[in-house]
């Protein structure tokens, strides 16, 4: 019968259910809804020719092919020949339907909006070839492939040549860094289970976008074995020149990555990457590691060297060495080594929930710093040591362009500990230079309880120009609640002729306005003291700077006195009084230089 009755029908359009299929396609058994079918039907049931077939299916997809079946009604050894001039997928309504196929699809699938398939399907539904193209509304492919096994995912082998044409990948979760990308894709492998797959693959991408910069000309090729990428991948951009070679691997929870990568002429102001005119000349990066985030990285990175070039200057490094690890209890250890500075950090944290309990403790100190510190993120069980040596920091202050200079064996040092509060750090700087102004045998230590913080600091010697200095300086401020308290005094000056303290409260709980209370402050000009009127004060605004009416020094032995007083800024009424009542100008005279 199936070889002998000659069947030749014009099929009108028709209306079959999906359970009626299932004789000869068990999967359409369970499945429930209706398709709208026409076309012609020529030659035996196990020798099937269908011209001009189309289905309909609800959601406004369709199929329209011509084929060739032999061996219906065993689906198993029925073998296709078909030319399909069209499939479209409505992708946002298709997802409803395989459902019943016990398939979901990823939810990103819907903003391809829709997939037309054009092509030549040749073979059984499991072992077959397919020539064609994929169009969707975020690009196209062009698909040669050969697939052997498909009943069994664990096992089915598959070669494919994938020509991609402005392929979006920005809408895939995760991804939105993407965007289009166009060129040739070849894939061998076996299996589609994660755990079993075995691909070897060669890339040669004309364009990939990333962070909205095109990058061309990226060539690849490697192998996926084992939850393990191993591979090399060459970039040859206008603007970028880089060179891979390495092993990822995703066997456990936290990835490992064993990897040597060499970065020539990255421009990274024209990759959109920074606004400055910053170029990487040259550097050789070599990474042995496992981690996926702060908190879990393990292991050594080394940059050696590294030239970089930065509005046409070009800084020339020898290298950095960076280590992490976690040793017993959790205690975590971060070091960095280089010619120029020397870096550890060391304690029991998480970076995350660090960094938000030391934002929530600021806080408690200046609430109106605002800090967006997460309360669910906040630790009582965080502690931390670091230390920072700067052996030789000229070289980083030339490419930061900073107007300073820092000796050598310059330190940072200190301790925080969420359980009591408690915040310590000491710096301490044989010499620094800021625009001019010379500071010698710098000491600085902040520190913190659980209600105040405090900042204080030591100057052995402060040089305002070559022939002058002050000598002695010390400035202490401490912080609680908005509420500021500051105090500089300086012991002499190489020419002894001055001394002083000076003494204000002061609150930072308005935004852009900075005012200074002062009391218990004083000049000497030299064994003549001069002391500040209480009720004085001076604040600051975005219209300028203003004196009250008592900012005024009077002299303990005499008449004299200097006073300030009104405001300078930018309007003509502005008017800023300085009142000089017998003042001795010698000093004045003997502090310039006159």
């Amino acid at each position: 019968f199936l070889d002998s009755v000659h069947i030749q029908s014009v099929l009108k359009p028709s209306k079959i259910q999906t359970r009626d299929l299932g004789y000869f396609v068990p999967t359409f058994r369970n499945l429930s809804f209706g398709l709208t079918v026409m076309g012609k039907i020529d030659g035996a049931i196990s020798a099937l020719n269908i011209q001009d077939f189309q289905a309909f299916i609800p959601g406004g997809s369709a199929l329209t092919l011509d084929a060739r079946l032999n061996g219906l009604p065993d689906i198993e050894k029925t073998m296709v020949d078909a030319r399909i001039q069209n499939i479209h997928l409505d992708l946002e309504k298709v997802p409803s339907l395989l459902n019943s196929f016990q398939i979901e699809l990823p939810k990103w699938i819907s903003n391809l909006k829709y997939l037309d398939v054009y092509g030549r399907f040749n073979g059984y539904y499991h072992n077959f070839s397919f020539k064609g193209d994929l169009q969707t509304h975020q690009g196209s492919i062009k698909l040669l492939t050969d697939i052997k096994g498909l009943s069994n995912i664990t096992e089915v082998e598959y070669k494919a040549d994938i020509f991609l044409n402005g392929v979006d990948l920005s809408n895939i979760p995760g991804l939105s860094i993407l965007g289009p990308i166009s060129g040739t894709l070849i894939v061998d492998g076996k299996s589609f289970n994660p755990k079993k797959l075995k691909t070897n693959f060669k890339a040669n991408l004309s364009q990939f976008t990333f962070n909205q910069y095109a990058f061309h000309n990226l060539n690849s090729e490697g192998r996926w074995e084992n939850n393990r990428f191993t591979g090399q991948l060459e970039l040859k951009d206008p603007n970028a020149r880089v060179s891979f070679n390495g092993m990822v691997e995703f066997s456990g929870n936290i990835p490992k990555v064993s990897c040597f990568a060499r970065l020539e002429q990255v421009k990274l102001k024209s990759l959109m990457l920074v606004k400055e005119a910053w170029e990487i000349e040259m550097a050789e990066v070599k990474l042995d590691a496992s981690g996926n985030s702060p908190d879990n990285f393990i292991g050594v990175a080394e940059i050696a060297p590294l030239y970089i070039c930065r509005n046409r200057h070009s800084h020339n490094f020898e290298g950095f060495r960076f280590y992490a690890d976690t040793l017993m209890g959790g205690f975590r250890k971060f070091q960095l080594s280089s010619p120029y500075l020397e870096a550890e950090f060391k304690g029991y944290f998480q970076f995350e929930s660090l960094a938000h309990t030391a934002m929530a403790q600021l806080n408690q100190y200046l609430p109106s710093l605002n800090l967006p510190a997460d309360k669910n993120l906040k630790s009582n069980k965080q502690q931390a040591d670091f230390q920072v040596e700067f052996k030789n920091p000229e070289p980083f202050l030339g490419l930061l362009n900073l107007d300073m200079g820092l000796l050598p064996l310059s330190k940072v040092s200190g301790r925080f500990d969420s359980r009591n509060s408690m915040f310590l750090t000491d710096i301490t700087i044989p010499g620094l230079n800021l625009s001019g102004i010379q500071f010698s045998q710098l000491k600085i230590r902040l520190s913190s309880n659980q209600k105040n913080f405090f900042v204080n600091s030591r100057v052995q010697k402060l040089f305002l120009s070559d022939e002058f200095y002050f000598e002695n300086i010390n400035t202490q401020i401490s912080a609680e609640n908005d509420s500021l308290l500051f105090s500089l005094g300086w012991e002499n000056d190489n020419k002894n002729l001055t001394a002083g303290y000076l003494e204000a409260t002061s609150s930072a709980a308005t935004p852009g306005v900075y005012a200074l209370n002062f009391v218990h402050s004083r000049l000497m000009f030299g064994k003549e003291i001069w002391t500040l009127a209480e009720g004085a004060s001076m604040s600051y605004d975005s219209s300028g700077l203003y004196f009250n009416e008592k900012f005024r020094f009077q002299s303990s032995s005499s008449d004299a006195s200097i006073a300030l007083s009104g405001r300078a800024g930018y309007l003509k009424e502005n008017v800023l009084r300085l009142l000089i009542n017998d003042f001795p100008l010698q000093y004045l005279t003997s502090l310039v230089g006159i």
